[in-house]
């Protein structure tokens, strides 16, 4: 049987770029996936989902599109009646333009209190943004404490390395597109990425162009790195430059040979929503 692999991509908000700019990178990231028969699962905010319904239903064509929060904020700083609206408003988002949505991922992967009783709720099966890694956000707000998902499946994001890196882009393109490859695991279950990594986001020498380019992540991610160490060099970095490191056409790259790799390896690409149904399914009384 062919291993299951889930590849996510976190669409965020994607009124960050202008209109042809997110057709050419969702162009880009469709044609990688049909290169290698990746059936993918994009997280997107409900409000993005209204705003731009023909983007959301050409993805749907042949991928799954899930929910990504509605306005993409910080779910562990709003009140429990502001998650439920959060989430219905959500899922009704994708029921107005007539998608199917039923799995949905925290912004910044920051899961708050019972997150599981109102996803479901709303109807939604899955969950997908559990991570058990000291490098990202849930882990910064909780650094003691696992935050676990009831009541719904949860489908974690993989970490590798000794460092227990989350296997996504971001740490793939620290490592760079000559060099991630003998770091990968044996086994992957799921990577993720951002729609905005396929972008080039500004210079990592330390040139000041960055500021025009990568402002908008900068400012998202700022609090999460500020004095953050980079494991690579040993030395301090900025958030530009780990925000702009090997963005663009690396970014590309690095992801292409990923899926080539495991097309080799003989996986079986499938949305999260055919691995949930898969779990439900093996579950259920003969």
């Amino acid at each position: 049987m062919n291993k299951l692999t889930c590849i996510t991509v976190d669409v965020d908000r994607i009124d960050q770029f202008n209109s042809e700019k997110v057709q050419t990178l969702t162009e880009t990231i469709l044609d990688l996936f049909s290169e290698f028969g990746v059936r993918g699962t994009f997280f997107v905010c409900g409000e993005s989902v209204l705003e731009h319904q023909d983007i959301v239903k050409w993805i749907a064509e042949d991928h799954e599109v899930a929910a990504h929060g509605y306005f993409h904020r910080n779910l562990r700083q709003i009140k429990t009646h502001e998650l439920r609206q959060e989430i219905r408003m959500a899922h009704e988002a994708f029921e107005k333009i007539g998608v199917e949505c039923v799995g949905f991922r925290c912004p910044h992967l920051v899961i708050p209190p019972h997150l599981g009783p109102i996803l479901r709720e709303n109807k939604f099966i899955y969950d997908s943004s559990q991570v058990d890694s000291f490098f990202i956000a849930q882990r910064l707000v909780f650094p003691f404490t696992r935050m676990k998902v009831d009541d719904i499946i949860e489908i974690p994001i993989q970490t590798f390395t000794v460092l227990r890196l989350p296997l996504s882009l971001s740490a793939l393109r620290l490592l760079g597109p000559k060099r991630f490859a003998k770091h990968l695991p044996d086994t992957i279950d799921h990577f993720y990425f951002h729609l905005w990594e396929f972008d080039r986001m500004g210079s990592s020498s330390g040139d000041s162009s960055w500021r025009s380019n990568t402002a908008h992540q900068v400012g998202m991610k700022k609090d999460l790195l500020k004095g953050y160490w980079d494991f690579l060099t040993g030395q301090p970095t900025s958030p530009a430059d780990l925000t702009g490191r090997n963005t663009g056409e690396e970014a590309i790259k690095i992801v292409h040979i990923l899926l080539k790799e495991l097309a080799q390896r003989g996986t079986k690409f499938v949305t999260c929503a055919e691995w949930a149904n898969a779990q439900i399914a093996s579950t259920e009384p003969l």
